[in-house]
């Protein structure tokens, strides 16, 4: 899929058929992961209930927990007179919440702000072999170690959506659906498995590209 972008009007407000779109949208629980893609090394995860939280930050000064409606938002990367990034909420800009979506922070001539929504499936690569799921979660506690290797395979070459199995002890434990193309075998070097079981959303995260992408439930634990 192509990215879109949802970019914030000068008068901060939205048109009618703006307002109209994001009546018609369901806003489903679903992770996001804001990137920004410059030498702050910022992260920031945003989750679309009202809950925005950044990690990893490089400066401590920057805003690491927000509180915020679905709707309009923008988030706004802004340098201090020192300097250094602080982030901003702005509401003036939409983020509507998909299956698979990242987020990335585009660098802007004043500024760094964020305008670009990317919703498109991430192709799995040859060189790329150390990704890690965090933020996961399951209907069931899962007992003992799981094993490093999750193997990728395709479910439907049509609709190109492949799944991905966990093994526990040699054991199938859960098929979940990904944003991932073609048949590859995949090592990880970490995997993170929280025991809530409110919510089935989970995040793979390349570590050599920093791209991440959105895995979810297909028929929760086997």
């Amino acid at each position: 899929m192509n990215p879109y972008y949802i970019n914030s009007p000068q008068q901060g407000e939205w048109n009618q058929s703006d307002h109209q779109a994001v009546q018609k949208t369901v806003f489903q629980p679903c992770y996001f992961r804001i990137l920004y893609l410059s030498d702050a090394n910022l992260d920031i995860d945003c989750y679309c209930d009202g809950v925005l939280f950044a990690s990893n930050l490089k400066h401590s000064h920057a805003l690491n927990y927000l509180q915020m409606n679905p709707g309009y938002h923008q988030l706004s990367i802004e340098r201090n007179a020192d300097g250094k990034k602080q982030v901003l909420l702005r509401q003036d800009i939409l983020l509507i919440p998909t299956e698979y979506m990242t987020l990335c922070v585009v660098e802007k001539n004043q500024g760094i702000q964020l305008y670009a929504i990317i919703d498109e499936v991430y192709p799995i690569k040859d060189k790329i072999q150390k990704l890690r799921i965090i933020n996961f979660t399951t209907q069931q506690q899962l007992q003992g170690e799981l094993a490093q290797k999750i193997v990728v395979k395709n479910l439907n070459p049509l609709e190109m959506t492949p799944y991905i199995n966990v093994y526990d002890n040699e054991r199938e434990v859960l098929k979940i659906t990904c944003p991932m193309r073609g048949d590859e075998h995949l090592t990880f070097e970490e995997v993170d498995f929280s025991k809530s079981i409110i919510q089935t959303i989970y995040i793979i995260e390349d570590r050599q590209t920093n791209r991440v992408s959105m895995l979810k439930l297909k028929d929760g634990v086997l």
